[in-house]
């Protein structure tokens, strides 16, 4: 009996250890095996990115370490690319890092892992992301030169990835300018920009570039350069001696007188139209006039000139400036339809810029000479002019003036003052009409 009891109490105890292994094996799970996801990746700067990692199940193994391995090179980066450690890992866990000195402009991949013992388990997923490079940028060329001021700008035609936070052009007298020099500031974004420079020396050249920063850093873009006016001078004579006040009117230096010469600056004669008579469709002669035919309205009101004597066969302009010196002196040129607009937009605009430019009261001019009060310094006369069929017409009412930019073979434009408005107006003329020229320095 005591043999029997012996062999069941030992079967007992044999099936009760049998139920404890078999729980222990269940809460263990060795299938169990390391999972981890790279939540996401975000661009913190131009050379830094933040990875989140979330680590969501581990195997029973040891975990001496975890982290972060990434590549520039690599599609799915090992522990064998770059990487950042993070130490022993005993739980789940969801964690972020800063990933530092990276290439500014490049792409990378990045991947977590988890040490299992000595073997790494890499996360089932690869996220990558750019990190951004600074800008790009084209620089606007110079315009509306003057002695102290110039117009310039730009277009920031890529971001490069990250916010554009400032932008303008930086200046200098000497080669590539740069932003913590002279610069303006014009804003931030993508796209076009303009920047008013100021603060230059007359007769000086400069080197300009457009700029724009972001994250990166800052980028320039192409340099242009430009030489300031000179100041105007007092006076400037032409081929037959006569000399003429200038007056400067914003950027421009303009003769403050009508044109009297009988002569181009090479000398070479135009051709007397005191017996010219009809000259209708005659678009090639180049005629000047005094006014009624009589030599003494020359000096109060200048010559009267065809299109053809003015531009001296040069071709049409409409550019700012003409380029056309036409029938002025050497240094200065015949202005654009482009430039008197310049002249009357400083002035205010059409509608008050003749009473501005207009000589005061009617010694000249004819009552009322309505707003006339020459603020501008331009001395306008009412030279009045010449038809091309020979007849003069208009002094003391009108002052016509010649530009460079024709309408067709037959016309050209002219701008004119009137004795009974503060108007300025442009109009097309034929070119065989007679009419003042007014030069404009170069």
């Amino acid at each position: 009996m005591k043999t029997k009891f012996l062999a069941l109490a030992i079967t007992a105890t044999l099936a009760v250890s049998a139920i404890i292994i078999f729980h222990a094996c269940k809460k263990v799970d060795l299938n169990r095996v390391t999972k981890c996801n790279v939540e996401s990746v975000t661009v913190v700067n131009a050379t830094t990115v933040k990875v989140e990692v979330d680590i969501f199940d581990l195997s029973p193994a040891d975990h001496p370490d975890y982290g972060i391995c990434y590549s520039s090179t690599n599609a799915t980066p090992t522990l064998a690319d770059s990487k950042v450690s993070m130490g022993a890992i005993t739980e789940y866990i969801k964690y972020n890092k800063n990933i530092e000195n990276l290439t500014a402009g490049t792409k990378y991949y990045f991947r977590g892992y988890v040490m299992n013992g000595s073997e790494p388990k890499y996360s089932f997923n690869v996220k990558d992301v750019s990190t951004p490079s600074s800008p790009t940028v084209i620089t606007t060329t110079a315009s509306s030169i003057a002695q102290t001021t110039a117009t310039s700008g730009g277009n920031v035609t890529s971001d490069g990835g990250a916010t554009v936070t400032a932008r303008g052009v930086c200046w200098s007298t000497s080669q590539n300018p740069v932003a913590t020099g002279s610069h303006t500031t014009d804003g931030t974004g993508t796209g076009v920009f303009t920047s008013s420079i100021t603060g230059l020396t007359a007769s000086t050249l400069y080197y300009v570039r457009a700029y724009a920063t972001n994250s990166a850093g800052t980028s320039y873009g192409n340099e242009i350069s430009f030489t300031t006016s000179s100041p105007c001078p007092a006076t400037v004579p032409d081929y037959d001696g006569n000399t003429y006040n200038i007056v400067t009117i914003g950027s421009q230096c303009w003769m403050k007188e009508n044109l009297k010469t009988t002569h181009y600056a090479n000398g070479t004669a135009m051709v007397d139209g005191t017996s010219a008579g009809d000259i209708t469709g005659n678009y090639t002669t180049k005629y000047y006039f005094d006014y009624a035919n009589t030599p003494s309205n020359t000096a109060t009101y200048g010559k009267l000139y065809t299109w053809a004597a003015a531009m001296n066969g040069a071709a049409s302009s409409a550019a700012n400036p003409s380029g056309v010196q036409g029938v002025c002196p050497t240094g200065w040129h015949l202005p654009s339809d482009a430039e008197w607009t310049q002249l009357t937009d400083y002035l205010g605009g059409g509608s008050v810029a003749g009473g501005k430019m207009k000589e005061a009261g009617t010694t000249h001019w004819n009552s009322p000479n309505t707003g006339a009060d020459n603020s501008s310094g331009f001395s306008a006369l009412p030279g009045g002019g010449r038809s091309s069929y020979g007849t003069f017409y208009s002094v003391g009412d009108y002052g016509y003036w010649w530009c460079s930019t024709e309408y067709s073979t037959s016309d050209a434009w002219r701008w004119y003052l009137s004795y009974d408005n503060s108007h300025v107006y442009s109009y097309i003329n034929d070119k065989s009409f007679g009419f003042s020229v007014r030069c404009l320095r170069d």
